[in-house]
């Protein structure tokens, strides 16, 4: 990337420089914003950038030609996905996969407050579960759900006034990875030093391991 995340750079094997990727192809339009790029099992590259209008989804070919680009508006997702009652959707992050056409939807589902909490000036939505989805781009459909992990809850001691324990939503997590043998990565950050914690779930949703990055 360079920049804000704008424009990707190309070399070849050698290191040697190639050019400049952008929208239409070589030496054109920056990005908005790269939220995330990979490479097929054809070499494909797929980009994908969050704008305010919502997600598009750039692929191109070996040569940088573009081949492809799909705009995924936020409602029409959420749409797609049809949440329950008093349910709020967010798309937490997309991980193009090597197979083509297909995508990783990270996604949130919250629930709003009652209003009796409305009322007592809660107004902080509840964490019911997130998702990782299998997206087809070229039918323009959600195929199945790939993992679901129910939400849960740390007990946290406010050291400065003593009070008992206090319950805090886990921070949200961004999937950044998908392995082989379907594990799945994500990323999110620690809620006392800010440092980076990596953790691995399988297809069950179930965590298999966390490792925590310093971060100077």
């Amino acid at each position: 990337f360079q920049g804000y995340c704008r424009n990707i750079l190309k070399f070849n094997r050698e290191g040697d420089y190639i050019g400049v990727l952008g929208q239409e192809g070589f030496d054109t339009q920056p990005f908005a914003y790269i939220e995330n790029l990979a490479c097929d099992n054809e070499d494909n590259l797929l980009v994908v950038c969050n704008e305010l209008d919502g997600r598009h989804i750039f692929r191109y070919d070996p040569q940088g030609k573009l081949d492809k680009h799909a705009k995924l508006p936020e409602q029409m997702l959420v749409d797609l996905l049809k949440p329950e009652k008093n349910e709020q959707i967010e798309i937490i992050s997309i991980i193009p996969l090597k197979q083509k056409d297909m995508l990783a939807f990270s996604v949130l589902y919250t629930k709003m407050p009652s209003e009796e909490s409305l009322a007592k000036g809660d107004a902080t939505p509840t964490t019911l579960y997130k998702k990782v989805m299998l997206y087809n781009l070229a039918e323009e459909r959600f195929q199945r759900t790939l993992m679901q992990v129910v939400s849960k809850k740390l007990g946290l001691i406010d050291m400065t006034k003593k009070q008992d324990a206090k319950e805090y939503e886990v921070p949200i997590e961004t999937l950044i990875g998908v392995g082989a043998d379907n594990y799945y990565f994500m990323q999110t950050r620690d809620i006392y030093t800010d440092n980076l914690i990596i953790s691995i779930y399988n297809n069950t949703g179930k965590k298999i391991t966390s490792k925590k990055i310093l971060l100077d």
